[in-house]
């Protein structure tokens, strides 16, 4: 019996003994391959442990991204229609929303496409506005303008209608045996503002004179000397023509009047005076053209006057018609 124990100690103490009496055979190479197996479950086991980490840790990667929201994207803002210019129309600006009410009422029931709709509405509604008002601001310019047109025709209107005063001088042609002169005078423009029409008054000097030789009835020949001064007064009315570049052109047709002291010596003996107040006509056309503060003006005129010179007439000269070139500076007061 101790026998068998032995045997059983030893055998399972020293693999590679044969126990001998009860036929048990232990040899390494059937225990190493119980020893690979169990290595192998372990390794296995570690394997299926590093496989459950990682699938855990991949699940809940996964149920991080479940989680997270994933961003929506970003609306993109549609643009809104541009306005079509509207022509320009009479209504008064109170019409202006029963244009809109129909966009309105057609608008979709979507808040957003709402609220774009209504901005959309609202562009054509200011713009109706806008084009109701303008023609109340072009009536308000052209109210001004009309005003300010008729304050500056008042003003012309009052300049026309002013005082102008004025030099001049001119040379004269006699029309009879008289000789060729000067004369200096004054002269008063008064602008009606009707018809371009205006008043003129002028008055000068002007020295005439002749010497010849005559034959005298009874006495015979001798030699006549005739010295005749002048005061020539017209009052004419003067029309405007026309504006010629600036040189605005004019005709008048007026009174004349000669206040003349005529002096007639023959015969070596005193002279003889002879005073005489004519009346006539005159007829002037010519133009004016500013200057500096005034006006240049030019003029053609004719005057016919007749005086009386009693028993002179006969180897006298009576006859004081003349035409002139008159150049005068007026001013307007």
């Amino acid at each position: 019996m101790l026998s068998y124990l032995t045997a059983l100690l030893l055998a399972a103490h020293a693999p590679g003994v044969v126990g001998e009496g009860i036929g048990i055979k232990a040899s390494a190479g059937s225990i190493a391959p119980l020893e690979q197996v169990e290595e192998s479950k372990l390794l296995a086991k570690k394997k299926k442990k590093k496989k459950k980490k990682r699938g855990k840790k991949k699940n809940g990667k996964a149920a991080k991204q479940e989680s997270a929201p994933t961003p929506e994207p970003e609306p993109v803002a549609e643009p809104a229609p541009e306005p079509v210019a509207q022509p320009a129309a009479p209504e008064p600006v109170a019409d202006a929303p029963a244009t809109a009410a129909p966009a309105q009422d057609a608008a979709p029931a979507d808040s957003a496409e709402q609220t774009e709709a209504g901005a959309g509405e609202a562009a054509p509604t200011s713009e109706v506005k806008a084009v109701a008002q303008a023609p109340t601001s072009e009536v308000a310019s052209a109210t001004a303008t009309s005003e300010v047109a008729s304050e500056a025709d008042d003003d012309a209107g009052a300049a026309k209608s002013g005082l102008g005063i004025g030099l001049w001088v001119s040379g004269l042609m006699p029309r009879g045996d008289l000789k060729p002169a000067f004369a200096v005078g004054l002269g008063v423009d008064y602008a009606l503002g009707v018809a371009d029409l205006g008043v003129r008054f002028q008055g000068g000097w002007s020295s005439l004179q002749q010497q010849d030789s005559v034959m005298i009835a009874g006495r015979g020949q001798t030699m006549l000397i005739q010295h005749s001064m002048v005061l020539p007064f017209d009052l004419s009315l003067r029309a405007a023509l026309a504006d010629v570049g600036g040189f605005k052109t004019h005709a008048a047709l007026g009174l004349a009047v000669d206040i003349s002291h005529n002096e007639f010596q023959a015969f070596s003996v005193p002279a003889e005076v002879q005073n005489d107040v004519a009346f006539g006509v005159v007829a002037a056309v010519g133009g004016a053209l500013a200057a500096g503060p005034g006006a240049l003006g030019i003029e053609i005129r004719y005057r016919e006057t007749a005086a009386d010179i009693g028993a002179w007439k006969s180897v006298g000269e009576n006859i004081f018609g003349n035409f002139a070139l008159q150049l005068g500076y007026s001013l307007s007061l």
